[in-house]
């Protein structure tokens, strides 16, 4: 039986060191290389086309469109979502990006073991549980709308919201995304004016409440 190959990218140095050693037991897998933010991705997809990429969607710098841009270069290669983000608008947006399957780090071993064997087979996977209230909430106008104003976020203002979140400060934003911390205030204050608040520890609220599928807290002017 031919191994499916994969690539990881992870920015969890601990959960990359587990996932290697699943993939060394005796398993139709071989883990051809691994990687920690968007630059990886489209480098090591580019350089193995693996069969499969496990791609954790929470990462700061990854967004909908690394998803949509690999999916578009590589057709040959399966992206799937292994993530602990139960977000179900963040599900959506990732299979709506070409995602082939959206899959939850709470699963067992045997359950991941089991996910990406179905995946190699060319069958779509999301995990059990987390798949029925992905179904409801497609069926619920609300989440729908809730998902339209998540989307309604450029790509660049959905980048310094999740860095935002994850506690960055202005100048670290600017780090990391290689831009000016001008550039940073003025998506800033146009986050502002979108989600009707009035600062950005209420900008990183509004978007917490939209990453979780709720609507973003009403102003407090």
């Amino acid at each position: 039986m031919n191994k499916i190959s994969l690539v990881l990218i992870d920015d969890q140095p601990l959960f990359t060191e587990a996932f290697r050693a699943l993939c060394e037991r005796p398993l139709n897998f071989h883990l051809v290389a691994t990687g920690a933010c968007a630059g990886d991705l489209h480098s090591v997809v580019a350089e193995h086309q693996p069969d499969i990429v496990l791609v954790d969607v929470a990462i700061p710098s990854i967004s909908p469109r690394d998803i949509s841009t690999v999916c578009s270069h590589s057709p040959g290669v399966k992206v799937v979502a292994l993530t602990a983000a139960r977000s179900i608008s963040l599900a959506i947006q990732t299979l709506d990006a070409g995602a082939f399957g959206y899959v939850l780090k709470q699963s067992s071993a045997e359950e991941l073991t089991s996910a990406i064997q179905s995946l190699g087979r060319g069958e779509r996977f999301i995990t059990h549980g987390f798949s029925g209230k992905l179904v409801s909430a497609l069926q619920d106008e609300a989440i729908r709308k809730k998902t339209a104003l998540a989307i309604n976020l450029s790509i660049r203002e959905s980048q310094i919201a999740r860095f935002l979140m994850a506690g960055k400060t202005n100048k670290e934003i600017a780090h990391c995304l290689q831009i000016s911390e001008r550039t940073v205030k003025y998506y800033m204050t146009q986050m502002m004016q979108k989600l009707n608040v009035r600062n950005r520890a209420e900008v990183a609220n509004a978007a917490r409440a939209l990453a979780n599928g709720g609507d973003a807290p009403d102003s407090v002017h």
